[in-house]
C-alpha cells in the first residue's frame, strides 16, 4: 500500500507536468495509459508477488520482461518527447526493486538505469531552464519517496520477523512450563507412591507382627485357661485383635493398590527384554481403578512372556488408552510361526477371557497378520 500511494503522487504529478507543456491530446493518453499499466503493474508484483510464482525461477523472467519494456519506453522517449516527463516513475520503479524482501530475486535493472542516464543527459541540451528544473526535482522526489517506503517495508519486515519470532518463543515457554509442570507432577506423584507403599511396609512389618504375636499369645491363654469367668473376656480380646489384624491388612492393600503406578508396572515388564522391539502408546490417567490395572498388567505380562516363547515375533504394539466412557487395551505382534498348542496353554486364554468378563469388559484374540489382544472394559 505504501508504494501505491508514493507511486501515484509521483504519477499525479507526471501528468500535471505533461499536460501544462504537451497539451491533452492522442498521443498523452496513449503514453499515459501505457505507462499507468506498465508502472503500476510493476507496483503490484514487488508488493503483492502472487502465490502461484513464488519461484525464483519464475521472478527471474518476469524480472527480464520488466527490464526490456522499461527500456522500450527509454529508447521511445528519444522519438516521442512526452514519454520524458514520465520518467520519474521510471526512477521510482528502479529504486523501488532491489531492496524488498524478494529483491534478492530480482535483478537490478542497471541497463535501463544507462540508458535513463543517457537520455536524461540528451534531455539538458534540448530542454528550456524551468522544464529541467522541474523535471529533475520530480526525478529525485520520486527515487526519495521510493527509498523512504522501502525503509518503511524494511523496517516492518523486521518488526513482522521480530514479532513472529517473539511469540515463537513465548509459545517454546509455555510448551516448555507445561513440560516442566507434568515432571514435577509425576514426581510428586510418584513420590506419593513410593511413600504409600513405604507406609503400608511400616505396618505389615511392626504394627502386623505385633498383632500377630499378639492373637497367637491370646490364643495360648485361651488354651490353657481354666476359669470360667475368664473365657468370655478372652474370646472378645481375640476377636477384638483379629478385627484389628484383618483392617490392617485390607488398609495394606488398598494402600498398595492405589500405590501401583500402571505406565510404571508395564514399563517394568518390558525393561530388560532385548529380543522383541515393544512399542508403547500409553495415555491412561493416574485415578484407573485398581481392578483395571491388575487386569492389564496380567494381560500384557502374559502376552509378552508367551509371544517371548512360543512365537518367531520380532516386533510389539502395546496401547493402552483411556476414554471417556471407557479403557481400551491393545497389543499386536509381527509374528508368523506359532507353537499352536504351546502358545495357547501359555497364555491362558480362558484366565484372560475370564478376568475381563468379570469387569463387564470385551475381549477379541486374534492370530491373523500376527497374534493380537483387543480388551475395551465399560467405566
Amino acid at each position: 500500500m505504501k508504494h501505491f500511494i508514493g507511486k501515484f503522487i509521483i504519477y499525479i504529478l507526471c501528468v500535471y507536468l505533461s499536460v501544462i507543456n504537451m497539451g491533452v491530446n492522442i498521443t498523452l493518453i496513449a503514453v499515459l495509459l501505457f505507462n499507468f499499466i506498465l508502472s503500476f503493474a510493476f507496483v503490484l508484483m514487488y508488493s503483492y508477488p502472487p502465490k502461484s510464482l513464488t519461484n525464483i525461477l519464475s521472478y527471474s523472467i518476469i524480472n527480464y520482461i520488466l527490464e526490456i519494456l522499461f527500456m522500450i519506453y527509454i529508447i521511445t522517449s528519444f522519438f516521442i518527447p512526452i514519454f520524458v516527463y514520465y520518467l520519474p516513475t521510471i526512477v521510482y520503479d528502479i529504486i523501488a526493486t532491489t531492496p524488498l524482501t524478494c529483491g534478492k530475486i530480482y535483478k537490478s535493472f542497471k541497463i535501463s538505469a544507462y540508458i535513463l542516464l543517457i537520455r536524461y543527459i540528451v534531455y539538458i541540451t534540448t530542454c528550456s531552464t524551468n522544464d529541467f528544473f522541474i523535471l529533475t526535482i520530480l526525478m529525485i522526489l520520486g527515487g526519495y519517496i521510493a527509498y523512504i517506503n522501502n525503509s518503511y517495508i524494511n523496517i516492518y519486515n523486521k518488526y513482522i520477523k521480530f514479532t513472529d519470532n517473539t511469540k515463537e518463543q513465548d509459545l517454546l515457554k509455555a510448551e516448555n512450563y507445561r513440560i516442566l509442570q507434568e515432571s514435577q507432577d509425576a514426581a510428586i506423584y510418584m513420590a506419593t507412591l513410593k511413600e504409600r507403599n513405604r507406609i503400608a511396609r511400616e505396618i505389615h512389618d511392626n504394627v502386623g507382627h505385633l498383632l500377630t504375636r499378639s492373637i497367637l499369645q491370646v490364643g495360648a491363654v485361651k488354651a490353657i485357661n481354666k476359669e470360667d469367668y475368664l473365657k468370655q473376656p478372652l474370646q472378645q480380646l481375640h476377636d477384638t485383635l483379629d478385627t484389628a489384624m484383618y483392617d490392617i491388612r485390607q488398609s495394606i492393600h488398598n494402600i498398595h493398590d492405589d500405590a501401583i503406578d500402571l505406565k510404571t508396572a508395564i514399563d517394568d515388564i518390558i525393561k530388560n527384554i532385548q529380543k522383541l522391539n515393544i512399542k508403547i502408546d500409553f495415555d491412561m490417567g493416574k485415578q484407573t481403578p485398581k481392578d483395571i490395572k491388575y487386569c492389564f498388567i496380567a494381560i500384557v505380562k502374559e502376552a509378552v512372556t508367551n509371544t517371548l516363547k512360543h512365537s518367531n515375533a520380532s516386533d510389539m504394539q502395546i496401547i493402552l488408552r483411556e476414554h471417556p466412557g471407557f479403557y481400551q487395551l491393545f497389543i499386536k505382534d509381527n509374528g508368523t510361526i506359532y507353537h499352536q498348542h504351546n502358545f495357547n496353554q501359555g497364555m491362558g486364554l480362558d484366565n484372560i477371557t475370564n478376568r475381563v468378563h468379570s469387569l463387564n469388559g470385551t475381549i477379541k484374540i486374534s492370530q491373523n497378520n500376527g497374534f493380537s489382544i483387543f480388551v475395551s472394559i465399560v467405566k
